[in-house]
């Protein structure tokens, strides 16, 4: 006999024991070892340890009972499937135990079993088998209508068994509805309850013929009138069925909502509660199909929020009266009818205000009718007596005002796009402030005890001041007067601000709403405004609130008022130029900011001696490490060039030095640069001494001078080379008597064949930005140079021309572009290089001046539009698509036209033309191309594949740029786009390559372009798209090449948090191809490049798994919840799983959830 075996033996012998305690210490001994993993059980062991835990249930001391319970759950793991089996007789007999002690034990022991029975594949046959004893003895157990606890017993287990198990019992599920739907007529309430609980865990996993036949049957009772009692229970069944049938359900509305309605008209609290919840259900579960009865149940629900009989009060002109004199005007039949203590009319109120938020949450598109119906019936139920329902009105009036804050940059570019002439909307805020509803009840919740309601209050209120009158608003005729609200606002605010005793929250919020008050009413404020200026400058000096009083200065210093402001300055300078040097990055940027909004509005009260302290702390901050800090000091230095240009005067070894370490950066480019640009222009413009012209452009131009080879200089970024080439140009035309000697300078530069490489690019770049600038002068000889230059060996020098040739053409379009278009027509060799110079023209020249020229480039252009370099043909494209921009309204037809025209080398450059029209920002040719992009879309039927998937990159553009082009056209683009996806046997052609064969699928880039359409599309047009039908489309991509697969498995990621409902339909057929994915391995003696496209290919799917796991009904597909299993107990899937989860440990769970930001 084994060690384990002999110490079993041992405590069942102990358990026989007549002394309690040593029963109680030789099972909790057993509960110990079960637990244990590495316990192994012979057979003649299980079955004595099954045979003595059962017996311990009987018996007579209730914490050995326990002890024997909390045994079964591991021994499931622990023992074979006879022994599984003998436990659940003995549990399922017991359970008709005349003895309720026993019945609830064994009841106990049943639900441990149950919760510890294996998902996998390997421990279905167990499961299924465990699941057919207890379900057909708990069927016989719901008979027995005699003893109501055996019932109600059962069906907890039930509903335990159909939450984790549902999909071993599909065969039971016919059985089970049977069972359960005579539940539902049982006189015992708790029954009832729980018949319905167990019928929702059951309506996920049936079938549709089940879902119909249960709720239909739901349909005929609530048809017979029953009892007000029945008729409650079937529509909390009711209720309950849809919020876990979802979608379901929605083929059932027509019937179920006028019965619905018809029962909200019974005089029973409890059964209005119940409909509003099913109504609840319906909408958040079926919005589409509810979009008929929107109407009606608003109106319920507007009817049913106000219902409170127990309570009098007439909204109109009792408002403000005691509460006490209401009820004493109560109506003494009304007393008899109802009392306080049995009032169950605030559940109907919460629950029709539950279902009115429902409503505003999952209708956007009815925001507008919402705040003319909703809005204003929810303010009058501010003064709800009962707490927990004031809560949910609450909660409904915030959904309204998110809803309005998503909506709002629509709402905007609608009036943006409307005629300037139409009637703007008010603004609510407005609405409300001239009916003196708002503004009172938010003053007296600034006056509140609860720091967290006054914190919210001043936000508030500092929007509402902001509302009243925003900056730049005069007082004129018709515009909304703010004078009757300032010195109340003021004298609230001023409470709050002057107290050194609050939490922190509420100082801040303080200050910055009174400095609202002083940035857009400070007018108002008379004698007041300068107490408020030094309190704010003692909240600067304060570290806790110094941030909050850097960005209000800030905020008031720019104010449209001309806030005077001289009072505090001196003081306030010094201060500000210490939190320079602290290592708090918000401190930093909010105090730059504050600095160059003081210089830059109050310079003539700012003497240059204050300044002194500012400038010594720059320096440092002028640094590569930290872009935007840098930007804004250079902004800083460039204000005070401006006013102040004596204060620059000892800067030149002090902030230079970093500037040009800036300007040298790879990492300088958009708001820095074109700081920089000013602050150079500034410097010169400035005349102060040390600083002029010349020896700015030998500190930018010095580190390319260098004579080395290429190899050294290389350390120079490109990035740095147009840096200093656009530095140089705006030097130039800050100076252009110094312009011409520059000029001569870089051609010679470029001409002299000692000069290094990198000289040479610079000086290309330097022409070309001086050129832009209109600066380069009439010279001939820089045309000769760029030519020459573009017969250079080296690719950099031949690329820097091609720039400068175009730069210098936006600047001089009468003088180069003739020579350029001739240029291109003669130079064959050349046409990549000139048409990019070409590209530039046509991107950086404004329309008016490129219209007189644009004939003569667009017949060129079409000269090329068949190229076969494809290189040049894009080229092209580029080109024709922004030269459309010029006259839309004339180029977009004749785009069109040659369409029919062209060969399929041209359609596909035409196509790829408007590809570049469609911009991510709104433009005049937007209309027209809404009005033709139909016809351009229509070449996704063309015979020519090329020309086909450059319409689909085409289609993918406009859907991620411009939806609102293609939204309409859904209907027809569709089904090409879907065709597109498919493999097409006829484009997979074979390629012998010496001894080898390789397969090529010409047909594989079209496939992509589809499948990145589809993708763009998820984002985009939702709402357009059929999820079920793109979803088999998905399915065929997962089976498809490497790069469409890594696509997929990203849809398919998106589609599990955009739409999980149509995933779970379709989840059996998704699980097959993302298990092969994940558990092929590569051949061994494949390449290394082999073993990492499947190791991403695995991750990628990987990924997709864990966010479909993520959703809570998931795993109740066996095939899904299977697959769970089979990466929990292979180790190379879980690391890979725990890996894309982010995680260190845990299982397989809905436990995170994938970030596709």
């Amino acid at each position: 006999m084994s060690a384990v075996s002999y110490h079993i033996s041992n405590l069942l012998e102990k358990m026989t024991s007549t002394d309690k305690d040593f029963r109680f210490m030789a099972t909790n001994d057993l509960m110990l070892e079960l637990q244990k993993d590495s316990i192994k059980l012979d057979e003649d062991s299980e079955r004595k340890v099954v045979s003595m835990l059962l017996r311990l249930l009987e018996d007579k001391n209730g914490e050995v009972q326990n002890l024997a319970v909390k045994c079964l759950a591991p021994l499931v793991s622990k023992v074979k499937e006879p022994q599984v089996e003998a436990m659940v007789d003995t549990l399922c007999s017991n359970m008709t135990s005349d003895k309720e002690q026993l019945r609830d034990i064994s009841s106990i022991g049943l639900k441990a079993v149950i919760a510890e029975l294996p998902l996998s594949s390997s421990g279905l046959t167990l499961t299924a088998s465990v699941c057919k004893k207890i379900t057909s003895q708990l069927i016989g157990a719901l008979g027995k209508q005699e003893d109501v606890s055996v019932q109600l017993e059962a069906l907890d287990i039930l509903s335990d068994m159909l939450g984790r198990l549902s999909g071993a019992l599909v065969s039971f599920h016919s059985s089970l509805l049977s069972s359960l739907l005579p539940q539902l007529t049982s006189p015992r309430m708790a029954v009832r309850k729980r018949s319905i609980l167990a019928l929702g865990h059951l309506v996920p996993c049936c079938s549709p013929a089940l879902f119909s036949q249960l709720t239909e049957h739901l349909l005929t009772e609530l048809g017979k009138a029953p009892p007000t009692s029945m008729t409650r229970t079937y529509i909390q069944c009711l209720a309950t069925v849809s919020r876990q049938g979802g979608h379901r359900v929605g083929e059932h509305l027509e019937k179920l909502i006028p019965m619905v309605v018809k029962f909200t008209s019974v005089e029973d609290d409890e059964l209005r509660e119940y409909c509003f919840q099913a109504f609840e259900a319906f909408i958040h579960k079926c919005p589409k199909e509810m979009s008929p009865h929107v109407a009606t149940v608003t109106q319920l629900c507007l009817k049913f929020m106000t219902f409170d009989p127990n309570y009098n009060c007439d909204d109109g002109e009792e408002e403000e009266e005691d509460t006490m004199d209401i009820e004493d005007g109560l109506d003494e039949e009304s007393d008899d009818e109802y009392s306080d203590d049995d009032d169950m009319s605030w559940k109907v109120r919460r629950s029709a205000l539950k279902c009115l938020e429902a409503l505003i949450s999952t209708r956007r598109d009815l925001l507008l009718s919402f705040y003319s119906s909703i809005c204003p019936a929810l303010m009058t139920r501010f003064r709800e007596r009962e707490e927990n329902v004031r809560a949910d009105v609450f909660a409904a009036f915030s959904t309204l005002l998110r809803q309005t804050r998503m909506g709002s940059s629509h709402h905007g570019l609608i009036l943006a796009g409307s005629d300037p002439g139409a009637s703007r909307e008010e603004e609510p805020a407005v609405s409300l402030l001239k009916k003196q509803v708002l503004l009172p009840a938010v003053l007296a919740c600034v006056e509140d005890t609860f720091y967290k309601i006054t914190s919210e209050a001043l936000l508030v209120t500092q929007q509402l001041v902001r509302v009243m009158r925003p900056q730049g608003e005069t007082a004129t005729a018709g515009r909304f007067d703010p004078k009757p609200f300032v010195k109340e606002v003021f004298s609230a605010t001023m409470k709050r601000l002057k107290a050194t005793d609050i939490d922190q929250e509420v100082k801040e919020r303080a200050i910055s709403c009174m400095g609202y008050t002083v940035c857009h009413l400070g007018d108002h404020l008379g004698a007041e405004l300068q107490g408020v200026l030094a309190i704010f400058l003692e909240r600067l000096k304060n570290e806790i609130t110094r941030l909050t009083a850097v960005r209000t200065i800030t905020l008031i210093s720019a104010s449209s008022l001309k806030i005077d402001l001289s009072s505090i300055l001196p003081e306030a300078l010094s201060v500000l130029g210490s939190f320079l040097r602290k290592n708090q990055r918000a401190l930093k940027l909010g105090t730059l900011a504050c600095l160059t909004a003081l210089v830059t509005h109050h310079a003539p009260s700012i003497k240059p001696a204050a300044l002194e302290p500012v400038l010594n702390e720059l320096p440092p901050l002028v640094d590569e490490s930290d872009m935007h800090v840098s930007q804004v000091s250079i902004t800083l230095l460039t204000c005070m060039a401006k006013v102040c240009p004596s204060s620059l005067a000892k800067i030149s070894s002090s902030v230079l030095p970093g500037v040009f370490r800036l300007i040298h950066s790879p990492l300088l480019q958009g708001g820095a640069l074109v700081a920089i640009l000013d602050f150079l222009q500034a410097l010169v413009l400035s005349k102060a001494s040390n600083l002029g012209y010349s020896q700015l452009l030998k500190s930018l131009t010095e580190p390319f001078q260098s004579s080395k080879s290429s190899a050294d200089s290389s350390v120079l970024h490109r990035q740095s080379y147009h840096s200093v080439a656009r530095c140089v140009a705006a030097l130039s035309s800050a100076s252009p008597k110094d312009s011409p000697g520059t000029v001569s300078s870089l051609i010679q530069q470029v001409k002299n064949p000692g000069s290094s490489e990198s000289a040479r690019v610079l000086a290309l770049l330097c022409l070309g930005e001086v050129g832009r600038s209109g600066s380069l002068g009439g010279s001939k000889e820089v045309q000769g140079v760029i030519l020459e230059a573009f017969s250079s060996t080296s690719e950099e020098v031949k690329t820097a021309a091609s720039c400068a040739l175009g730069s210098m053409a936006v600047g001089s379009l009468n003088e180069y572009l003739p020579f350029l278009l001739k240029e291109i027509s003669a130079q064959q060799r050349r046409q990549y290089l000139l048409l990019h110079s070409l590209k530039e023209v046509i991107s950086g020249c404004p329309a008016s001046s490129l219209s007189p020229h644009v004939e003569s480039i667009w017949a060129l252009l079409f000269q090329h539009c068949e190229c076969p370099e494809e290189g040049t043909r894009n080229l092209v494209a580029e080109c024709l698509g922004k030269l459309t921009f010029v006259n839309p309204a004339q180029l977009l037809p004749r785009l069109r036209q040659q369409l029919k025209a062209g060969s399929a080398l041209a359609r596909s450059t035409v196509v790829t033309a408007i590809k570049f029209t469609i911009v991510d920002h709104p433009a005049p040719i937007d209309s027209l191309l809404k009005d033709c992009i139909g016809d351009f879309l229509k070449t996704l039927q063309d015979d020519d594949i090329n020309v086909r998937r450059v319409a689909l990159v085409m289609f993918n553009s406009a859907a991620h740029n411009k939806p609102s082009l293609i939204r309409g056209l859904l209907g027809k683009v569709l089904p090409h786009l879907y065709k597109e996806t498919q493999i097409r046997k006829d484009l997979i052609r074979e390629v012998e390559m010496g001894p080898f064969k390789h397969t090529v699928d010409d047909g594989l880039d079209v496939r992509k372009a589809a499948f990145e359409c589809m993708y763009t599309l998820l984002d985009s047009c939702l709402e357009g798209l059929d999820v079920l039908q793109f979803l088999d489309h998905v399915e065929e991509g997962l089976k498809d090449h490497y790069d469409i697969r890594m696509l997929t498995f990203l849809m398919l990621a998106r589609l599990v948090s955009l739409c999980p409902a149509a995933v779970l339909q379709r989840l059996d057929r998704l699980v097959e191809p993302l298990k092969a994915t994940c558990t092929t391995k590569v051949k061994a003696g494949s390449v290394k490049q082999e073993f990492e496209k499947q190791e991403e290919l695995r991750r990628s799917a990987m990924r997709a798994v864990a966010a479909l796991l993520a959703v809570p009904e998931v795993e109740r597909s066996p095939s899904m919840a299977d697959f769970a299993n089979q990466i929990r107990s292979n180790a190379d899937m879980a690391s890979i799983y725990q890996s894309v989860q982010g995680g260190e440990g845990g299982g397989v769970g809905p436990t995170e959830s994938m970030d596709l930001s």
